[in-house]
Parts: structure tokens; C-alpha cells; sequence
């Protein structure tokens, strides 16, 4: 398991924006490429599209979109240029009750996940919400439609009592941007809420995603890609190396890492797994795992 066995993987398999970021997370390329990359992406309200997150597969902007470019630009310090893109676009789509939706309705008609649900009615979702203002807090970033997002977020954790690992993982996401009194006691009954609700895969099983496929499960390292999450306290380290071994173990015989969920049409297979392949290698090295 090594950088060295995923790079053919990523030259045979990846677009060039995985590409591109690749190099610069493991071969000290340029940051500026993978942002130019970026920038193909973009719509005309300011949002990202064109499959930019592979399984909406449409020219409109959607919430998901953008989070996966933050989630990039995050990662290599080009957050500003990215964020500051982004700032009308969120203020445009904030919902009345301060969130942004999972799905906007710009996918309608155009191929997509059949998880990929809207509602008319716009209703902001956490999976998005808080995982972009997670991101836009870490970077100090101060945007007028945040403080609304933010309450919203805060209010919908308070109020969180049963959820599943996709809508936990976004909260432990925003609360990873303090470390405050607050969020330290809201992260620790989320952290309890997994447990008792087995929201998480451990050697005794659980983690299991609804509607998800067998493979689909929710591990500790998922929930705290770094030790300094606060997800990391959730668990033991015996149960965080067992997840990391886990982790290192799937990584294919072509180099690449597999995709857990259902592979609805067969490029968002291609698409997902350099994205995957980059992640797991990135948690990898945050623990300190010899890649």
C-alpha cells in the first residue's frame, strides 16, 4: 500500500482535476492548476456543476458541487479565491430557514442518484450546510448568509436525538471548526448517539448506512479523517488502528481504492474512485501511516 501503486492508477483512471491535485498533494505540484481545474466547473450564478461531485450529472450549480470544490481548495490553501466565488451563490440559494438544501432543483431533468431527491419546498439539509461552513470557519472566512447557516446548524445539532452516519459526519464536520465549550459537549453526545444507535463499524459490527449497499458502512476513520477531529475521542486507538488497517487493506490491486455505495451508472465508477483513492491516502497520512 504506497503512493508509488496508486500513481499509475491515477495517470490510467482519474480526470485531470485528480490529476492535477494529485501532484500537488504527493509530488509537490502546483496548487494553481488544480484551481484553474476548478474554474471549468463553475456556472454563470457563481456555483459549481457539470458533475464537478460525480453523481449529479447536470450543467446547474448545486450545493454538493461547491462543497467539493471547498473540500479541495481547503485542502491545498486555496480557499479564498474559491470561497469568495462562492459568496453570492450561497446568499442566492440560503434557505428561509438558513441551511442549504441537498438537492436543488436545477437537477431536474438531467442525470443523477437516485438518492439525489428534492423537495419543492426549499428546506435546508445539514450534509451540505454544515460541512461547507465547517470548512468556510476553519479558513476564518465571514460571509453575511453564514450567520444564518450557522444558527441553523447549531439549532438542528441541538436538536439532533436519531440520524444517520452521513448527516452525523457533516455535524462532527462543522463542530471540528471550534473549540468551544459548545461544540466540545455537542461533539461528545453526538459521539454517544453513535455508539448507542451503532452508527459506526467496529469489530462487532454496525455502521451500516439505510439503503446503503453491504459495502457501504461508516467507520471511525470516516468520522475522524485526522486525530485532531473531534471525532478522534469517540474511540479507542485500537479501534482507530483497526479502521486505519482497514482502510490500507482496500486499496485494489490496480492501485486505486474501491467505491461502497451503489454505482448507479457505470462513469461515476471511474469518476469516484481517484477521488477515493486521494482521500484514503490523505487520512492515511494524517495519521501518520507510511504511504
Amino acid at each position: 500500500m504506497t503512493i508509488a501503486a496508486a500513481t499509475p492508477f491515477i495517470w490510467q483512471s482519474a480526470r485531470v482535476l485528480e490529476q492535477r491535485r494529485f501532484l500537488a498533494l504527493f509530488a509537490d505540484g502546483p496548487v494553481e492548476p488544480v484551481l484553474t481545474c476548478l474554474d471549468g466547473y463553475r456556472c454563470v450564478d457563481g456555483g459549481y456543476g457539470f458533475a464537478l461531485e460525480p453523481d449529479g450529472r447536470g450543467p446547474g450549480s448545486q450545493p454538493v458541487a461547491a462543497l467539493f470544490a471547498l473540500a479541495i481548495a481547503e485542502q491545498l490553501g486555496g480557499i479564498s479565491r474559491v470561497a469568495e466565488r462562492l459568496d453570492g451563490y450561497f446568499s442566492s440559494v440560503t434557505c428561509p430557514d438558513g441551511g442549504l438544501r441537498f438537492v436543488d432543483p436545477a437537477i431536474d431533468g438531467y442525470p443523477r442518484a437516485p438518492w439525489w431527491q428534492f423537495t419543492e419546498e426549499p428546506v435546508g439539509s445539514l450534509i451540505p450546510t454544515a460541512n461547507i461552513l465547517g470548512i468556510l470557519h476553519r479558513a476564518g472566512v465571514e460571509q453575511k448568509w453564514m450567520d444564518a447557516a450557522t444558527e441553523f446548524c447549531w439549532a438542528a445539532i441541538d436538536r439532533l436525538t436519531s440520524t444517520h452516519p452521513y448527516e452525523l459526519n457533516a455535524c462532527v464536520q462543522f463542530l471540528d471548526a471550534f473549540s468551544s465549550d459548545r461544540a466540545v459537549e455537542a461533539a461528545a453526545r453526538l459521539g454517544r448517539i453513535c455508539r448507542e444507535q451503532e452508527l459506526v463499524a467496529l469489530p462487532a459490527g454496525g455502521g451500516e448506512v439505510p439503503g446503503g449497499t453491504h459495502e457501504e458502512r461508516f467507520f471511525p476513520h470516516l468520522y475522524a479523517s485526522s486525530p485532531v477531529s473531534h471525532a478522534a475521542r469517540w474511540f479507542s486507538a485500537e479501534e482507530l488502528a483497526w479502521s486505519l488497517d482497514l482502510l490500507a487493506a482496500e486499496q485494489q490491486p490496480d492501485g486505486g481504492w474501491p467505491v461502497p455505495w451503489a454505482v448507479w451508472t457505470p462513469v461515476v465508477e471511474h469518476e469516484w474512485r481517484p477521488v477515493l483513492t486521494i482521500d484514503a491516502l490523505c487520512t492515511l497520512r494524517a495519521y501518520g501511516r507510511a504511504i
